[in-house]
């Protein structure tokens, strides 16, 4: 006798052998599903046990709730890691649970607290595992010899068709060698390593206790076939008994395209729509295909599939399952036919949109009975009042007047409130965003909204930050304005009208002005001039934003922007010597100041910014800082061209390091870039000074020149080009006119081998 067939014996052996009946399964299979409940049926055992976090078992009550509509999934929060145990109508645990119920049965949870095996991930996974088939050599193996490509064709080929017929006893068996078979590869020391020995010795003494207190009466154990084989090993053992989980778990909607396994869930079957009318003896493949056709016309793909496409489709497929030996088209069956029969230029985007049908956009429902945290609770009241589906996947977009609809200002402060906790639901596509200072002049929002069942994960992870979705934000915001002042960062008035507007933005109500106390006293506080310029431009944008905020209570908006332009210019006199770094945060303040005082001359004194200006015209060190300063005083009109040409040719001219003149001339350019061609002085004045340095100069000043220039535009870089050949410079031995035909091609030729030895 052969290992495999000693292996097989000895499997036969301890499954008849065994206290309890241990129905191996794949999880979210509907044959699997089909089986156990008949077998329920049949046998009305006194107890159920099914592979789920022991600690979960109080969603049992909540799990076989009328009001409970799958797919939902119970969330295990875990500091090293979350994970969703997901279950739908063909889940063989869910079904398993319900008939176990419907005969009296006792049910139970038996697998260990995930809190007590989790190993740690970026981002939740699911509490479910079939990696060890998914890598069985095995499995690989005779998917390659019955000519199937994957795990998934050759379940379907074995059995969701080939089993099909079968009685539960035999499925039952099958499962159970196929799952030994892969099993043997793996090495004790490699499963205690993982934790599956660890799990299995836990659901193996729940058995035990089951068996126990139901002495003589038939107990069933559900779980992964994978475990299943080594289960019945366990029972004559002296188990210890496991540890309790210390973990929460809460019971949340989940969806259809979370469970398709084609989308990153390695436990699930793939296609979950297509498994879910295959459970409810609905599938029909003409009624797919003619979906398909109809879904692809709405799209505008109707030259993609015909009618004569939809025939020739239906017909390959049920050949295709007749070739394969199936009673009916499987899933691959029906994408193969589609892939042969669809017009070959558009067969990419319908077999995207064979995936979105075949996978479904359904979500679940669960009972208000469940319990959620508040926080959640409060998102679904205001979701609910702001009619934001939440009963499909599948993105959609949603646009919002925020300036005339009091119902849409509503739905944009949750959907803002949202984005502010990382919640990933909605992104902002387009429309004024008060924060950034993007597309001020637009008057709705739009919207990119994508349900999830991360979404209540996400919530339920910040649960402890507040019981509403303001107490959350709250908590956020105040925790950004203590992390600063822990950096030394809590005077910043660029921070602190950041808050205020993101308060605004989410509609925070009363704690709006506490935000604002911070705010005023930042601008008595705050001597940096880039962040006062910044949180003046971000005062300026909350006065101006009407409606569309949530500024309520904020009267003295106004007055403090006037107070902290008059704050930011008298800093801005005292800046003399700026530390390299912050020259250019500084020139960048510069231009906010001048882009104020040019939007609203009669709010911003450009007197009083064209005073601070000239005190750093004349006795800042930095002659970037000096250049930007002099540039943005013509700019604003303060002096003319005669003041400004005099000022160019003093500092280009001087004694000071070649170096020190081009950063000048960086500095203007940044501040008013028409000087170059405005202001004939400008050139004039640089090519003099160009003219007198030699080449080792000119070189080493040259990496800067072509920054002080790079500013400027296409257009802009015309303009200076056509001043220069007004300035009637001569290019002398530079141009050659009597060169011949055979020496342009020898430089040719040079050139592309000199490009070629690079």
């Amino acid at each position: 006798m052969s290992e495999t067939e000693a292996a097989v014996a000895a499997l036969k052996a301890t499954l008849d052998a065994a206290p309890a009946t241990f129905f191996g399964v794949r999880h979210h299979s509907p044959v699997c599903a089909r089986a156990v409940r008949d077998w329920i049926r049949e046998r009305r055992p006194a107890a159920v046990l099914v592979e789920a976090p022991a600690d979960a078992e109080a969603a049992i009550p909540h799990l076989l709730d009328e009001e409970t509509e799958a797919p939902v999934a119970i969330y295990l929060p875990a500091e090293r890691g979350a994970a969703y145990y997901p279950l739908c109508d063909y889940s063989p645990e869910l079904v398993a649970l319900r008939e176990g119920h419907a005969v009296g049965a006792s049910l139970r949870f038996i697998d260990l607290p995930y809190d007590r095996r989790v190993l740690g991930a970026a981002r939740p996974v699911s509490a479910l595992d079939e990696a060890h088939l998914a890598r069985s050599r095995y499995v690989t193996e005779l998917a390659a010899r019955t000519g199937c490509r994957d795990l998934d064709e050759l379940w379907d080929h074995l059995f969701e068709e080939g089993a099909r017929a079968l009685d539960p006893e035999a499925l039952r068996w099958r499962v159970a060698v196929w799952c030994q078979l892969a099993r043997l590869e793996y090495a004790d020391e490699a499963l205690e390593a993982d934790g599956t020995l660890a799990r299995e010795r836990a659901m193996a003494w729940h058995v035990q206790q089951a068996v126990a207190a139901h002495p003589g009466a038939p107990v069933l154990v559900v779980t992964g076939g994978f475990h299943t084989v080594h289960l019945p090993r366990l029972m004559q053992e002296k188990l210890p008994a496991p540890p309790r989980g210390a973990g929460e778990h809460y019971l949340v909607p989940y969806g259809f395209a979370q469970l398709d396994a084609l989308d990153g869930y390695a436990s699930g079957m793939p296609a979950p729509a297509f498994y879910q009318r295959l459970w409810e003896g609905e599938l029909d493949t003409a009624e797919l295909v003619v979906e398909l056709g109809r879904e692809a016309r709405a799209r505008g793909l109707a030259a993609a599939v015909s009618v004569a496409d939809e025939l020739a489709a239906v017909t390959q497929a049920r050949n295709l399952a007749a070739l394969r030996g199936h009673a009916r088209p499987t899933r691959d069956d029906l994408r193969d036919a589609l892939q042969g029969c669809l017009e070959k230029g558009q067969a990419a985007v319908v077999m995207g949109l064979t995936r979105e049908l075949l996978a479904g956009d359904a979500v679940g429902r669960v009972p208000g009975a469940a319990g959620a945290p508040p926080l959640v609770v409060d998102f679904r009241r205001r979701a609910d009042a702001c009619r934001l589906d939440r009963s499909r996947t599948g993105r959609r977009t949603l646009e919002l007047d925020v300036y005339r609809k009091a119902t849409h200002r509503r739905t944009s402060r949750l959907l803002h409130a949202l984005d502010l906790l990382e919640v990933p639901y909605a992104t902002l596509m387009d429309g004024p965003d008060f924060i950034r200072g993007v597309g001020l002049e637009r008057r709705r929002e739009r919207w990119e909204l994508y349900w999830t069942p991360s979404i209540e994960a996400a919530l339920i992870d910040l649960a402890h930050t507040g019981a509403t979705l303001e107490d959350a934000c709250w908590t956020r915001l105040e925790a950004t304005l203590t992390a600063a002042e822990e950096e030394g960062r809590g005077r910043s008035l660029s921070l602190a009208a950041r808050l205020l507007a993101e308060a605004c933005r989410v509609g925070l109500g009363d704690r709006r002005s506490l935000l604002l106390s911070v705010v005023e006293r930042s601008v008595r506080e705050d001597g940096a001039v880039p962040s006062l310029a910044a949180g003046l431009r971000q005062i300026d944008r909350l006065v101006r934003a009407g409606g569309a905020l949530d500024t309520r209570g904020l009267a003295a908006l106004p007055e403090l922007r006037a107070s902290a332009y008059r704050k930011v210019c008298f800093e801005l006199r005292q800046l003399r010597r700026p530390s390299p770094d912050a020259v250019g945060e500084a020139l960048n303040a510069v231009l906010t100041l001048r882009e104020l005082t040019r939007e609203s001359p009669d709010v911003f004194p450009a007197a009083l910014l064209d005073d601070a200006l000239a005190e750093v015209a004349e006795h800042a060190v930095a002659p970037a800082l000096r250049g930007g300063a002099w540039a943005a005083r013509f700019s604003l009109g303060a002096i003319d061209q005669v003041a400004l040409s005099g000022a160019i040719r003093a500092a280009l001219t001087s004694a000071i390091e070649p170096a020190a003149r081009v950063a000048f001339v960086r500095g203007m350019l940044l501040l008013a870039r028409d000087v170059a061609w405005r202001v004939p002085a400008f050139l004039e004045t640089v090519d003099a000074v160009l003219e007198e340095w030699d080449s080792d100069t000119f070189l080493r000043s040259l990496p800067e020149l072509r920054l002080a220039f790079s500013e400027l535009t296409p257009r802009e870089v015309d303009r200076v080009a056509e001043a220069v050949a007004a300035l009637g410079v001569e290019l002398g031995g530079l141009t050659f006119d009597d060169v011949s035909e055979d020496e342009v091609a020898f430089n040719l030729r040079v050139q592309q081998v000199a490009a070629e030895a690079r």
